[in-house]
């Protein structure tokens, strides 16, 4: 955000995790904005919830993309909704949290420990965008 000062976050919203709410929050954004020129991008914490923000977008006429006068939709979570979105051109990316993914990953940090080998206080697991260009290598893992 400091690279890019003209960007500006306008609201931060709480959905609860839930498609529905986001979909009537999101509605409600776009009709506040509207009259501003609307919404350059959308982030939702889950895909499930960029999903309710991509039918508010359509029921509000609101074009889908990432080209000029388009809503830019991006969340986390991959899930099925996200690449749904992705492969319709509706959503521009996810993010590799995996339930899977990190289950195995919990599973061998545990081994480890109780196996006395050393274990990082912090475990990070390297994260990738998924956009269209690599979605065919997650798509499998993200449709649970």
């Amino acid at each position: 955000m400091a690279a890019h000062p003209e960007i500006k976050i306008v609201a931060t919203e709480d959905a609860k995790w839930d498609t529905a709410a986001s979909e009537r929050i999101a509605g409600q954004l776009f009709a506040r904005f509207a009259a501003q020129g609307g919404l350059d991008a959308v982030y939702g914490m889950a895909d499930n919830m960029a999903h309710g923000v991509i039918l508010a977008a359509k029921a509000a006429g609101v074009p889908l993309g990432t080209g000029k006068g388009e809503l830019v939709v991006v969340s986390s979570n991959c899930m099925k909704f996200g690449v749904d979105h992705i492969r319709n051109g509706e959503q521009y990316s996810t993010a590799t949290q995996m339930p899977v993914r990190t289950g195995k990953a919990a599973v061998a940090t545990v081994v480890d420990f109780l196996n006395g080998k050393p274990v990082e206080k912090h475990n990070y697991l390297k994260m990738a965008a998924i956009t269209k260009a690599n979605l065919a290598e997650y798509a499998d893992a993200c449709t649970y």
